[in-house]
């Protein structure tokens, strides 16, 4: 049970680490357009 919870924790914080990437670049983006 305990391997599974861990296994959910990773999948899930891999995802959130991919969102946090998608909006980081997003926003640069979204800058670097208003500073042009």
């Amino acid at each position: 049970m305990l391997y599974d919870y861990m296994n959910i924790i990773e999948s899930v914080g891999l995802d959130l680490l991919f969102a946090a990437i998608f909006f980081l670049i997003g926003m640069a983006i979204k800058v670097l357009h208003d500073f042009v």
